[in-house]
């Protein structure tokens, strides 16, 4: 009976076949004998009759592999058996090979597939498949299988690379992408990192994770070692998920002894492009007999640069209308009543935590004017709302939006620019901008813990006073939320 099986590719392959005299003429159905030897790199592959056979479990440990498994594939490609084998079966040590399963008489195809200690197997691009290069895999056939033949069956088969082999080939306690010579070269061995340095460098700008190296117009990072530029990363290079913002893994041979490493920003993308910052150094020690790694966070304050960082920020303040809403629904001054926000109120702290008034940011430019406890009161603008240029620093803010002088939005809450798990609310960060950029910021909506809002900002108490024609909401505690 043909035995449920996942799909299995072909392989081009690489077995020899030898037809033994074996079972007696009178048998009902024929069977077949397996061996294996493993490869240890594609050279190897290349000359099967170079691989040595297994002869110790410890040749299977060393490499990775668990459990082997082979299908038998009839002529109309159905997997007939599935037989599983450990790596090392004890045939193997006294030089024989290993009874397969009873297939009825016909010709197959056999395939071989080597699992990892966990029973997973390796992975297989399309490039190494078609070359026949496929870690843990093998094929031989088509092989005819009669009464009064017992056909043998040998595989030869690759090795996976240490990177991904599971195993501590190097003894540092690290395995495969948890050492760092795979992570600078996973297609290399584990031990490839003796006498080299790893690093892991991070940055912060104006020690604010909001502040991008393009708020402050750096476009490149430039690493030197003694002096030598060894690396150049451009601003898109760094890992802004998450803060501070990393630099790509990279890795320097180094001679045994002291070194000094330093970090410059660059305004443009080449290596003498003009620098931006002040150059930020560490000292390090290289060792001819062990991997170094060197794991350091610069930052990039104020003071850092070579010029002040003079420039405006811009923020777009939107509205979430109703609790529970997404920043896909946000409005902008615009209510699902119909009605619209009349004034907005400011409030800009510098990093002494001094309150800006609205004549220094110029927002008295566009009807901004002081009100009580350092708040700028002015019209609900639709547009980007620009300060005038400020020395940074580091800027934050708090913003309300009112209806009838009732404060109906407030917590402003952090946008879509910086690292997305950062999460402010009621006082957010600001950052430079400049080249038309600007900074999206939300207002959450004021209810009570029953969930009303305050009375002068309750858009309907039926479904009718929702916005007109707008069919898809419903009054509900006083709010147009969607049906």
């Amino acid at each position: 009976m043909t035995q449920a099986h996942r799909p299995l590719r072909r392989l081009p392959a690489l077995a020899c076949l030898t037809c033994l005299a074996g079972a007696a003429a009178c048998a009902e159905e024929a069977s077949v004998r397996f061996s294996w030897r493993v490869a240890t790199d594609e050279a190897a592959l290349a000359d099967p009759d170079s691989v040595p056979p297994l002869q110790s479990v410890t040749q299977c440990a060393e490499v990775g592999l668990g459990t082997i498994e082979i299908s038998a594939i009839a002529a109309d490609g159905s997997v007939e058996k599935v037989s599983r084998f450990a790596c090392f079966p004890s045939p193997f040590a006294d030089g024989d090979s290993v009874e397969g399963p009873v297939l009825e008489p016909g010709e197959y195809t056999f395939e071989l597939t080597a699992l990892r200690r966990s029973g997973l197997e390796w992975t297989c691009d399309e490039e190494d498949e078609e070359a026949g290069a496929c870690v843990g895999r093998a094929s031989a056939g088509p092989t005819l299988v009669s009464v009064g033949l017992q056909p043998s069956v040998e595989f030869v088969l690759l090795a996976p690379p240490e990177c991904d082999d599971g195993v501590d080939n190097d003894g540092d306690g690290r395995v495969d992408s948890k050492d760092r010579s795979c992570q600078s070269d996973p297609t290399g061995p584990e031990d490839g990192d003796i006498g080299t340095v790893s690093f892991q460098l991070s940055l912060t700008m104006l020690d604010s994770p909001v502040v991008l190296p393009r708020n402050v117009r750096a476009n490149t990072v430039r690493i030197d070692i003694d002096g030598e530029t060894v690396e150049q990363f451009t601003a898109s290079d760094l890992e802004l998920s998450s803060w501070p913002f990393r630099l790509p893994l990279f890795a320097e041979r180094l001679d045994p002894g002291a070194h000094t490493l330093s970090v410059v920003l660059l305004g443009g993308a080449q290596q003498d492009s003009a620098e931006l910052s002040e150059s930020l150094s560490i000292d390090f020690e290289a060792d001819d007999e062990q991997a170094g790694y060197v794991v350091e966070r610069f930052d990039f304050s104020s003071d850092r640069f070579l010029e002040p960082i003079e420039d405006d920020f811009r923020v777009i303040l939107s509205e979430i209308p109703y609790p529970g809403a997404t920043e896909s629904s946000a409005t902008t001054c615009q209510l699902l009543d119909g009605e619209a926000l009349d004034a907005m109120r400011l409030r800009v702290r510098d990093e002494s935590e001094q309150v800006l008034d609205a004549a220094s940011l110029g927002f008295d430019a566009v009807g901004g004017a002081d009100v009580d406890d350092g708040w700028i009161e002015l019209p609900c603008l639709v547009a980007p709302l620009s300060s005038s240029a400020l020395i940074w620093g580091g800027y934050t803010l708090e913003a309300q939006g009112l209806l009838g002088g009732e404060v109906c939005f407030d917590s402003t809450y952090h946008g879509v620019l910086g690292p997305d798990e950062l999460d402010y609310v009621g006082v957010v960060p600001l950052a430079p901008q400049g080249n038309d950029n600007a900074q999206n910021l939300y207002l959450q909506r004021v209810v009570d813990d029953e969930g009303y809002p305050p009375a002068g900002c309750v858009e309907c108490s039926v479904d009718d006073d929702c916005l007109e024609g707008a069919s898809n909401l419903r009054c509900e505690q006083g709010l147009c939320v969607p049906n």
